[in-house]
């Protein structure tokens, strides 16, 4: 006849987005340690708030720049 909705908790918030910096920190130290680059930014995006292309851009052109 009717529904009814029982909410236990609601939903975790992800955090704050990291910062540029931030990220290209931990993007670096993860393929220090042998990380490939895909794989890096995957891990990097679901952590930090960016998304997955976001970080790997990022990835690219901080290599440009030493």
């Amino acid at each position: 006849k009717g529904e009814i909705t029982l909410v236990i908790s609601g939903a975790e918030g992800k955090g704050e987005r990291w910062d540029e910096d931030t990220v290209l920190k931990a993007i670096r130290e993860r393929m220090e340690a042998g990380v490939d680059r895909k794989t890096a930014a995957r891990e990097i995006a679901e952590l930090s708030g960016w998304s997955r292309r976001e970080v790997y851009r990022l990835s690219l052109e901080s290599d440009d720049n030493p």
